[in-house]
């Protein structure tokens, strides 16, 4: 039935979704742009764009999406504060304060994402978690926190060897509400 649909356009129910995919400006800007890539030659595809899939792609080339990976609307405004982050025993745990800056009742979806060093050959920023909070009140609080398993996620996997490699240097742990909105970043040796 359309009533759960009705009730988000007449303002009941704030949406609070988020987008699983990042949508382009236009059909040029797309990470899929060849012929050899899609639909392929003599029914093979090449996927050469190896590990700049969706959001990535934009990342690294800087092209800016209309929509982007994890973007979503809602009635109210949030403002991401109090950056805090703890490494114990060499896991990292990363909290943030997100403020209800507007006036209604919403959820949010605050995304973390990781940035390698560049000798490591990764995308600029990689997903590593996001979480949906309970609906924060106006002029209310949520403390969001992220537990980072490590060394799994400060590794790469090396095709060579088959096995995940860690990887030393300086990070950075950057958390927003999309791909392309991100809030705060934080600086990490590890």
């Amino acid at each position: 039935d359309g009533n759960a649909i009705a009730s988000v356009l007449f303002g009941d129910s704030p949406p609070s979704g988020r987008l699983p995919v990042t949508f382009p400006k236009n059909e040029e800007e797309i990470p899929v742009n060849t012929v050899e890539q899609y639909p392929g030659i003599n029914n093979n595809e090449y996927y050469t764009e190896e590990l700049l899939v969706g959001y990535r792609w934009y990342d690294y080339y800087s092209v800016e999406p209309e929509f982007p990976f994890g973007h979503g609307l809602t009635y109210t405004t949030f403002l991401y504060k109090n950056l805090y982050v703890n490494i114990n025993n060499g896991n990292v745990t990363l909290s943030v304060v997100i403020y209800n800056d507007g006036n209604t009742a919403c959820q949010e979806v605050p995304q973390l994402y990781l940035g390698f060093p560049s000798y490591a050959g990764e995308p600029p920023q990689v997903l590593r978690g996001f979480q949906k909070t309970p609906f924060i009140e106006p002029a209310s609080f949520f403390n969001a926190t992220f537990n980072t398993p490590t060394p799994k996620n400060f590794s790469v996997y090396n095709v060579t060897s088959q096995a995940w490699e860690g990887i030393q240097g300086e990070f950075k742990l950057l958390v927003g509400a999309s791909s392309g909105d991100i809030k705060l970043t934080y600086e990490l040796s590890y």
